[in-house]
């Protein structure tokens, strides 16, 4: 019956070729694909997806495939991408949608399928709905082309020639966690016309709202450093991305970065206590009921034992 099924999926170009080698992770649930994985055809893949090894190559010349999760790539992975024209994604040249976060590691091997590159072009291959991290290693890239995570197309990762470089080059985004607030910074290597930097939050990673401006150097060859300090950032994971303003109006947005606010955890011991109760840290209140409910014990400025 596997044979069957396997030989009907190559046939359909549903893109899975070798469908023995693709098994669920019994501890996260993520699908993983072994190293004879080939995934082939436009297609989509259902929930979190590892490709631990083997090949992805999107469509039929050119083509996509779809993960509705997050994906990532083993370092012993390839992303096969073929760039055949201008027409756009799934037509023109091949691109991966994952509509949450990606992983990246292995190989991007870059294939002009009757494509003559142009300084001025760029292709997005990869678009993603959450965050990205890790890089790929890259072969057949046409020569002065370079490729771009999240900076000239918010959410997505784009090959691109030297005529459509960024008017700025960010070293490095980050954002940090400063007790009760995040410390947004990141720093530029050269600037060209850059006008000023908006610092953009959200609380899903899609829908962002700016938070304020900071102004940019204008045209620099330097190092420089900027930050921007959020003061009521929500409970748990706040997402931030810059939107950087040329100028003459034009706009690019950064890669996503993201920071945790939560309740600090206390504990005490023993549990169950039936004299002294001693803390970790510091408590601002206790308050001890009995079983009915009833308030039995209220203590404010606890330092560590009850």
């Amino acid at each position: 019956m596997r044979r069957t099924t396997k030989l009907l999926a190559i046939i359909a170009a549903v893109a899975i070729s070798l469908l023995w080698s693709k098994y669920p992770d019994e501890n996260t649930g993520k699908l993983k694909y072994a190293d004879t994985t080939i995934i082939k055809g436009n297609t989509t893949l259902d929930g979190n997806t590892e490709l631990i090894a083997g090949l992805i190559s999107p469509g039929n010349s050119p083509g996509k495939i779809t993960v509705t999760g997050d994906f990532t790539m083993g370092s012993s992975a390839t992303y096969k991408c073929e760039l055949k024209d201008l027409s756009g994604a799934g037509t023109g040249h091949d691109q991966i949608d994952v509509s949450g976060n990606i992983t990246l590691d292995g190989t991007l091997e870059v294939v002009l399928d009757g494509y003559t590159p142009n300084d001025s072009d760029h292709f997005d291959i990869i678009a993603y709905g959450g965050t990205v991290s890790g890089t790929f290693s890259i072969t057949g890239l046409p020569a002065g082309w370079d490729i771009d995570y999240g900076l000239i197309t918010a959410n997505t990762i784009t090959l691109y020639g030297p005529a459509s470089a960024l008017p700025i080059e960010l070293l490095n985004f980050n954002a940090t966690k400063k007790q009760d607030r995040i410390a947004v910074s990141w720093q530029t290597t050269s600037e060209q016309n850059s006008d000023y930097f908006d610092i953009e939050h959200s609380n899903d990673a899609r829908y962002f709202q700016k938070l304020g401006s900071t102004k940019a150097q204008g045209t620099s060859y330097e190092v420089r450093n900027y930050t921007y300090t959020h003061q009521s950032p929500s409970k748990g994971i706040n997402y931030y991305r810059l939107k950087q303003v040329d100028m003459d109006g034009k706009f690019t947005y950064s890669n996503i970065v993201s920071a945790k606010i939560g309740k600090e955890e206390i504990s005490f011991y023993p549990n169950p206590a039936t004299g002294t109760i001693s803390f970790n840290r510091p408590v601002e209140t206790v308050t001890i009921y009995d079983l009915m409910g009833k308030e039995v014990l209220k203590k404010k400025q606890v330092e560590s034992v009850l």
